[in-house]
């Protein structure tokens, strides 16, 4: 009887590891797309920036340590459906102020 009670305790054992090393892959693989996703949209976002004939909607500050949308309707309308899934203006705004 002891040795089926320790036998099951040993497999509730592996078990239980099996489930934190398929949790901890999945935190990982989470991981690696949360990065990937933050660097695609700062790409894009660069890119936006140094696109000349956005400039009329978008530009860097004078010192390039940051960035101003000059025209939202426009920036909205046009802008992020280039680039983006969308054309909403408060999820690019969260997007900027997650990463800075």
């Amino acid at each position: 009887m002891l040795g089926q009670k320790k036998k099951r305790n040993e497999e509730d054992s592996n078990q239980e590891t099996s489930r934190d090393i398929e949790k901890d892959r999945d935190r990982d693989k989470r991981s690696k797309e949360k990065i990937k996703t933050n660097q695609n949209f700062l790409m894009k976002l660069y890119q936006i920036l140094e696109t000349p004939e956005l400039s009329n909607t978008i530009e860097w500050g004078e010192n390039g340590k940051f960035f101003k949308v000059k025209n939202i309707t426009e920036f909205t309308e046009k802008v992020l459906p280039r680039f983006f899934k969308h054309n909403n203006f408060a999820s690019f705004v969260r997007q900027v102020k997650y990463l800075f």
